[in-house]
C-alpha cells in the first residue's frame, strides 16, 4: 500500500467514492460527458496499479474526483457544520500531502554529480555530431510517411542504458541510442548483455555509437546502494 499512499495520500479514500457515484449518476441520467470521465478515471486508475508512472496521467481525476467528494462532505445545512468539516476535509488533505512533499523537496533528486560531469565532458570535450552546436536549436520538420532521416558522416551515438537517455539528449547535447522513450533500448539491452567483446563491438558498429556510458546503478543499484536485485541489469537481461 505504500506506492499508493506515497502519490495520492487521503485522495485514495476520497476519489473511488466520488469515481462509484459519478458512474451512477451517468448511468442514471445518461450523460456522456460523466460516461466518459468516468471510464477514463477508472482506466486511469487501472493502469496506474498497473505502472505507477500512469500516476502522471492519473493526477487530473484524481484531483477533479477528491474535489467533487470533499464538496459532497461539505454541504451541510448549518454554517458552523460546513466550516467544521471543510477544515476537518482541508486538514485531512492538507497534513498528510505535505508530510510526504517536504522530504521530496528537500531530497537531491536531479542528476549526481559523476554523471554532471560526464553530461558535461560530452558537451564540451566531444566533437559535435552535426559538425554546429547551434544544431542542438535546428528546428527539423516532421518526415514524410516512410521517410528515413539522413544523419550526417559526422553523426554518432552515445550508448547507454535508456533510462538515461533523456540526460545525454537534454544536458550532453548528444544522440543517444537508447533514448528515454525505450527507442534503441533493446540494442542498449544486447550489448550491456554481451559475453564478449567481439559480439560488442559489433553492436557498437552497429547502432553507430561512439561513446559509452555505464554506472554503478546499472548492475548494483546505485553508488551507495550494494544490492544487485535493484539495479537495471535484470531489465536488461529481460
Amino acid at each position: 500500500m505504500a506506492p499508493l499512499w506515497t502519490q495520492f495520500t487521503t485522495c485514495w479514500f476520497l476519489a473511488p467514492v466520488a469515481l462509484l457515484t459519478v458512474g451512477w449518476r451517468a448511468l442514471r441520467t445518461n450523460s456522456s460527458a460523466l460516461l466518459l470521465f468516468a471510464v477514463w478515471s477508472a482506466l486511469l486508475m487501472a493502469a496506474s496499479f498497473q505502472q505507477i508512472r500512469n500516476c502522471y496521467y492519473l493526477a487530473v481525476n484524481m484531483a477533479l474526483l477528491s474535489g467533487f467528494a470533499c464538496a459532497q462532505l461539505i454541504r451541510l445545512d448549518r454554517r458552523y457544520e460546513r466550516i467544521a468539516a471543510g477544515m476537518l476535509v482541508g486538514a485531512a488533505l492538507l497534513i498528510p500531502n505535505v508530510s510526504v512533499a517536504y522530504p521530496l523537496a528537500r531530497a537531491a533528486t536531479g542528476l549526481r554529480q559523476d554523471w554532471w560531469s560526464a553530461l558535461a565532458f560530452l558537451r564540451n570535450e566531444t566533437p559535435e555530431p552535426f559538425g554546429d552546436p547551434t544544431a542542438f536549436n535546428r528546428y527539423f520538420p516532421r518526415l514524410a510517411p516512410g521517410a528515413v532521416f539522413r544523419y550526417p558522416e559526422s553523426a554518432y551515438g552515445i550508448l547507454s542504458w535508456w533510462d538515461f537517455g533523456h540526460w545525454i539528449s537534454a544536458y550532453g547535447r548528444r544522440i543517444p541510442v537508447a533514448n528515454g522513450m525505450q527507442t534503441g533500448a533493446g540494442e542498449a539491452a544486447r550489448f550491456f548483455t554481451a559475453t564478449n567483446a567481439g559480439e560488442g563491438d559489433a553492436i557498437l558498429r552497429q547502432t553507430g555509437a561512439g561513446y559509452v556510458i555505464a554506472d554503478s546503478s546499472m548492475a548494483l543499484g546505485g553508488p551507495r546502494v550494494v544490492s544487485p536485485g535493484s539495479g537495471t541489469f535484470l531489465a536488461m537481461a529481460a
